[in-house]
C-alpha cells in the first residue's frame, strides 16, 4: 500500500513538473513572438537613457521617454506620451500617458514604436517635444501572431508639450508630417485606473468607477478624472473639431499568449481629417496631504 502511495505521489509530481514546464515554454514562445514581460526584464538588465523630466504642480513631475517605457500590459512595446509621477511613482499603469497619438488610415490603426525626444525652455515654461514615428499597425489577436506589427511608416506626428509650474500643459500635435491620406487621429490621455476612479465634466456628469464605461462620447469640451481621495486629478480642455471620449477599464486578459492586464482611465480626443495642427490643454490638479 505504501509503495502505491509513493508511486502515485511521484507520478503526480512528474505530471506537475511537465505541465509547469510546458506552460513556461509556451509563455517563452509567446514572448519571443511579441515581448511584454521580457521588456521589463530588459529594463533591469540594461542601462537605458533616463527620461526627460520636469517638475510640476504639488511636487509631482512629468516624464517623457524616448523608448517604449513604462513596459506594462498589452501596450508594453508601444510609445507613451507624458507620464505623470508622484514621489517617483509612475501613475500611468497600462495607459498611453498624456498626449500620445494614434492615426487611423484605410481602416487600420497605426501606433508608434520609435520616437525621438527633446527639451527646451522659454522662461519658466519647459517645452518637451516628441517625434512619434507611426510605424506599427494594431491587428486583431490571432494565434502565434503579433498584435502590434511593424509596418511602413505613415510618417511622423510631432507633439509639443509646454509645461508650466502650476500644472498646466499646452499640447500641440503637428500632423503635417503624415505622408499618406488618413481618416482620423486620436490624442490619448490615459493614466492608471487603479488611481483615477472618478469622472466629471462640464455638463454636470459625475460618475464613480462602477458607472464609467469603456468608451463613451462626452459631448462636452472639458472633462476630468480624479483619484478616489480627491488629491490628484487631470482635466482635458479641447476645442472643436475634436470629439471627447472618456472611459475606464481595469481587467485581466487571457488569450493564446497568456495573461495580461488592462488598467487605464482616460479622456481621448478624436480629430477628423484633414488637420495639420491641433492644440488643447491639460490641467494637473493636486491637493497636498494634511
Amino acid at each position: 500500500m505504501k509503495h502505491r502511495v509513493v508511486g502515485s505521489w511521484r507520478r503526480g509530481c512528474w505530471f506537475s513538473l511537465v505541465l509547469v514546464g510546458a506552460l513556461l515554454a509556451w509563455q517563452l514562445g509567446a514572448e519571443l513572438v511579441e515581448p511584454h514581460f521580457l521588456l521589463g526584464v530588459g529594463d533591469w538588465l540594461q542601462r537605458r537613457p533616463p527620461p526627460l523630466e520636469v517638475a510640476t504642480a504639488g511636487g509631482t513631475a512629468l516624464r517623457l521617454y524616448s523608448d517604449t517605457r513604462p513596459h506594462i500590459g498589452k501596450i508594453a512595446g508601444l510609445q507613451k506620451g507624458l507620464v505623470w509621477t508622484q514621489q517617483g511613482d509612475e501613475l500611468v499603469e497600462e495607459g498611453y500617458g498624456l498626449g500620445c497619438p494614434i492615426v487611423e488610415s484605410d481602416g487600420q490603426a497605426y501606433v508608434s514604436s520609435h520616437a525621438e525626444t527633446a527639451m527646451a525652455r522659454d522662461g519658466e515654461v519647459v517645452i518637451l517635444t516628441k517625434r512619434y514615428s507611426m510605424d506599427t499597425v494594431d491587428t486583431p489577436v490571432r494565434l502565434l501572431r503579433r498584435k502590434f506589427r511593424s509596418a511602413p511608416s505613415l510618417g511622423v506626428v510631432v507633439v509639443r508639450y509646454e509645461i508650466q509650474t502650476d500644472g498646466t500643459v499646452g499640447v500641440t500635435a503637428d500632423l503635417s508630417g503624415l505622408q499618406v491620406p488618413w481618416d482620423r487621429a486620436y490624442l490619448m490621455n490615459e493614466l492608471g485606473a487603479r488611481r483615477f476612479t472618478h469622472y466629471s465634466d462640464a455638463s454636470g456628469t459625475d460618475l464613480p468607477a462602477h458607472g464609467i464605461g469603456i468608451w463613451e462620447l462626452a459631448g462636452v469640451r472639458q472633462a476630468c478624472f480624479d483619484s478616489a481621495d480627491g488629491r490628484l486629478g487631470f482635466c482635458i480642455d479641447a476645442d472643436k473639431p475634436a470629439q471627447l471620449y472618456f472611459g475606464r477599464e481595469r481587467t485581466r486578459l487571457c488569450n493564446w499568449r497568456g495573461l495580461s492586464s488592462l488598467s487605464w482611465a482616460g479622456i481621448d480626443l478624436e480629430i477628423p481629417a484633414p488637420q495639420s495642427y491641433y492644440a488643447y490643454e491639460i490641467s494637473l490638479r493636486t491637493v497636498p496631504s494634511r
